[in-house]
């Protein structure tokens, strides 16, 4: 009997089932692939998503350009670059007089817009006179900047300095809108190239200012700034503090502004190469007259000379300083860069 067999129980469980069918050979259940189970080894090699290499190879030879050993040569010599005869050098920087009440109204009619823009996103009612009230009073902190940027810029100088002995207080941080901080972080002295003779120029103050650059009967008050500040932050605009102590900055406040009939250009006083396109973008946050015109003379270029070496921004759109501001404002720019 199978209970009294053990050999019977082992040959009953090694028994194949009825109903179960045995693939032939060349049946697909015999040649289907088998999933393998959580944990098991794979033997096929695999490549990676990604190979990282030290050293990119370039898709095709590099062509060598010019003399490298004599490069070299003139680096170590310290005879490579662009060098000036001693006649034709200039240690001193001639002093470009900025017009401050023609800043201080383009800074007013562009922030007049933007504000009035601001004010009616929130449902404030009373628009222009609010606008007009606190743009005014933004413009001059712009303008305190401004004259303590030009402080900096020419306090070492001992023809300049001595317009600069009385230094106004204010709030700490002492902040701007983002726009007017880019341009005052870049205003400075410049030294040109792509001529015979060595270009230094240096923006300043008039010799007879004694307001920091405001008109005669506007007082500065740091107080009241602090709260337009807070109020124009509350309603959507953003502020940075200046860097009031580069030097050296771009050549944006250098275009000669003209205006020929309907058609206006940004005219570039100095060889094209010391202009970019950033910079004379940036000259339209203070091309807006008092009476709303589109043309404003921001520094007596007449020490410059007469020259013209083309022009830049010609004829832009309707209220490009406001879209410039926008652009600015949006892009969040870094302070330094622009060339």
């Amino acid at each position: 009997m199978a209970a009294n067999n053990p050999d019977a129980s082992a040959d009953l469980s090694q028994e194949t089932p009825k109903n179960t069918r045995v693939p032939s050979r060349g049946s697909a259940a015999a040649i289907a692939p088998q999933t393998p189970s959580i944990g098991a080894r794979k033997t096929e090699a695999t490549t990676p998503p990604h190979l990282f290499t030290a050293f990119e190879v370039a898709s095709e030879e590099e062509v060598v350009v010019g003399n490298p050993k004599l490069v070299f040569s003139c680096k170590q010599e310290g005879v490579l670059g662009v060098f000036f005869d001693r006649d034709d050098s200039v240690v001193d920087p001639t002093p470009i007089i900025i017009n401050g009440n023609n800043m201080r109204n383009a800074v007013i009619a562009t922030l007049t817009t933007v504000l009035t823009r601001a004010l009616k996103d929130f449902g404030v009612t009373s628009v222009h006179t609010m606008a007009l009230e606190t743009a005014a009073t933004l413009a001059n902190g712009v303008m305190i900047a401004t004259f303590l940027k030009l402080r900096s810029v020419g306090y070492l100088n001992s023809s300049l300095m001595s317009r600069f002995y009385v230094v106004p207080r204010t709030p700490q941080p002492f902040e701007l809108p983002l726009p007017y901080a880019l341009a005052i972080s870049q205003l400075g002295a410049v030294k040109t190239h792509g001529s015979p003779q060595e270009g230094y120029y240096c923006p300043t103050i008039p010799a007879t200012t004694s307001n920091f650059l405001l008109p005669a009967g506007i007082s500065w008050n740091p107080p009241a700034y602090s709260r337009a500040v807070e109020y124009a932050k509350s309603i959507g605009l953003k502020f940075t503090q200046p860097d009031l102590d580069v030097q050296m900055a771009s050549t944006w406040w250098l275009y000669r502004p003209v205006l020929t009939g309907l058609h206006f250009c940004l005219e570039c006083p100095l060889p094209e190469e010391n202009f970019t396109l950033n910079t004379a973008v940036l000259r339209t946050l203070f091309c807006n007259d008092a009476s709303g015109g589109f043309m404003v003379n921001l520094f007596d270029l007449t020490p410059v000379g007469t020259d013209t070496y083309g022009s830049m921004l010609r004829n832009p759109q309707y209220e490009v300083d406001v879209t410039t501001y926008y652009a600015i404002e949006d892009a969040g720019v870094n302070l330094y860069s622009l060339g």
